[in-house]
């Protein structure tokens, strides 16, 4: 089952990550709004840690990356079914 860990603030989510806040919004532009962190209203972004996580872990390998993603859907989806 996969763990969804969602931060509302970029120096807390920089700080999990073991980065600076400035590389958590650099990093923006590898990461797809929608999936690695949403933007709710102007100026608010939350992040979705698991897959950051998984991302910097794996962004030298795609592929496993993508299977993060897929069994994240997968997770995604059986919540939109149970509500």
């Amino acid at each position: 089952e996969v763990q969804v860990l969602e931060i509302r603030c970029r120096k807390k989510a920089a700080k999990i990550l073991e980065i600076q806040p400035d590389s958590v919004r650099n990093y923006h532009r590898y990461w797809k709004e929608g999936l690695h962190y949403k933007k709710p209203t102007p100026g608010k972004t939350i992040y979705n840690l698991t897959l950051v996580k998984d991302w910097r872990l794996n962004r030298d390998n795609p592929d496993l990356h993508a299977k993060a993603v897929e069994a994240y859907a997968r997770y995604s989806q059986k919540l939109r079914k149970r509500s």
